[in-house]
């Protein structure tokens, strides 16, 4: 086989590969030109008088969130101290640091029948003393005197919750908390109205 008839047979193969790949790539061109059109995806609707199948917020039953219950009060001895004067302080202590009292009340009866002293530190407090010690504190101004958990005449009954959690006691007009193990000891809030009218820290039986 000479040069002549190899190149005429590459030749003519190339011409067939091409001829045959011409062929494919306009019939490709024609099928599209000719494709029926494509409908366009529809979309669901939804009748005047229905909603969409979608989640709404429950505004009527919205979820119960629970809440830790809150422990009722009871107070260590230490929380006993309203205006700055702890129960168990001595009375000279309190005239070294508020001066004389307004005026001394003596009484024979209180808790237990034991004599007391009333001092009346005017528009402050009242502290009920026996034997030199202060056994109790009142406070019934609006002077701003409150207890170690600022809790003062004024404040609201829901001030009270946050400040010392559940009652021991609760009646329409007292709201009391006891040391624990102790129930002769406590705060005791007298309430007019939903505030604070009167405070006692100390002996309330």
């Amino acid at each position: 086989m000479n040069i002549k008839t190899i190149l005429a047979m590459i030749f003519a193969l190339l011409v067939g590969i091409g001829g045959t790949s011409a062929y494919f790539y306009f019939q490709r061109i024609n099928n599209a030109l000719n494709a029926p059109p494509v409908p366009p995806a529809r979309i669901a609707e939804i009748p005047k008088n229905e909603t969409p199948n979608v989640p709404v917020a429950d505004t009527k039953n919205p979820p119960v969130q629970k809440v830790a219950p809150v422990a009722k009060g009871s107070l260590k001895e230490e929380d006993l101290v309203l205006g700055g004067i702890s129960y168990g302080a001595s009375i000279e202590a309190v005239r070294a640091a508020h001066g004389e009292p307004y005026k001394i009340e003596n009484k024979h009866k209180w808790h237990g029948n034991a004599p007391v002293a009333v001092y009346d530190y005017m528009n402050l407090f009242d502290l009920y003393v026996v034997d030199n010690v202060v056994r109790c504190i009142k406070v019934d101004d609006l002077n701003g005197l409150g207890t170690n958990k600022n809790i003062a005449v004024g404040s609201t009954a829901d001030d009270l919750i946050a400040a010392y959690g559940s009652p021991n006691l609760r009646d329409k007009d007292k709201i009391v908390y006891y040391v624990e193990n102790n129930p002769s000891l406590g705060i005791m809030f007298e309430m007019d109205m939903g505030f604070v009218e009167e405070i006692r820290v100390g002996v309330l039986k």
